[in-house]
């Protein structure tokens, strides 16, 4: 049995893992299909329009009642399932790109280049993630782009430290030898060798890191470093929706629900992809 065999075997027989994966195409096909599926506005033009529908328990008109504003809560967590994708996929995929970078040229060129690349690491690492995200979204202002540019700086340092140290394996592996000793540039090596081996690594990272991310996304936006207080953003829902927590529960709940539910599936499928893609995983099986 080849080990791509052994892969889907081992990514079929773990249920968790399907229900990862059923549940990320679920909330992709939801993002995509946002603007289609909401069945009310979350625009809030007029607040005296909709003043009477203000903290209306949960109905067949509104299936998750509505909010402090009179809005469709069913409607907005729909909305900000782009939110909170949009920011989890592009803030995770930039903060593995500059890792892999970084960790590739330390691991491969070594000497100078590795001191002054690990010592910034290092700078970045001695804080905590949540509390530098924090410190450079506050620094930059409520917004969007803030929470962006706050989560892809953090995020990037831990990425950085697992490539070097796969890049130092496979840096003395023979066929690396090999093709440095047949006069091979350093550039080619990396794109042939190097990488396509840390292929199946970076895509357990990145799966993994985009539920931290987004459940960062929804901090920053609770603590009001994000998205404006009207925005359909799970994370700003949370944080109105506690101000009327005894008398309309459902403002904070479904919200929070959402955000839990998408962190699980993006990390019961990274679980179940670090499983599968594991060698030595493969080998007791």
């Amino acid at each position: 049995m080849t080990g791509t065999q052994v892969g889907v075997r081992i990514l079929l027989g773990n249920p968790l893992t399907l229900m990862g994966a059923a549940g990320v195409v679920f909330l992709s096909v939801v993002a995509t299909l946002a603007p289609f599926l909401a069945p009310h506005s979350v625009s809030v033009h007029d607040l005296t329009s909709t003043l009477g529908n203000a903290l209306v328990s949960p109905s067949w008109t509104h299936p998750f009642g509505t909010d402090w504003h009179g809005s469709d809560i069913f409607s907005k967590v729909i909305m900000g399932t782009r939110i909170s994708l949009a920011i989890g996929l592009s803030a995770s995929l930039v903060s593995m790109f500059i890792g892999l970078l970084v960790g590739v040229l330390s691991g491969y060129f070594g000497g100078w280049v590795d001191s002054i690349l690990m010592r910034f690491t290092d700078v970045v690492l001695a804080f905590p993630s949540l509390l530098l995200t924090i410190l450079i979204a506050a620094s930059l202002g409520p917004g969007l782009m803030s929470i962006f540019l706050a989560l892809t700086v953090s995020g990037w340092a831990g990425n950085a430290r697992m490539v070097r140290s796969l890049v130092l394996t496979l840096r003395e592996q023979e066929f690396v030898m090999a093709a440095v000793g047949a006069g091979a540039r350093p550039g080619r090596i990396i794109a042939y060798h190097i990488l396509p081996n840390c292929l199946s690594t970076l895509i357990v990272l990145f799966t993994m890191r985009v539920g931290i991310t987004i459940l960062s996304e929804a901090s920053l936006n609770f603590l009001g470093l994000g998205a404006p207080a009207q925005a359909p953003s799970w994370g700003v829902m949370v944080f109105y929706g506690m101000d009327h927590v005894t008398r309309a529960p459902w403002c904070s709940i479904w919200p929070a629900t959402a955000i839990a539910f998408t962190v699980l599936c993006f990390n019961f499928l990274g679980d179940g992809l670090r499983d599968a893609l594991d060698p030595k995983m493969r080998d007791v099986l």
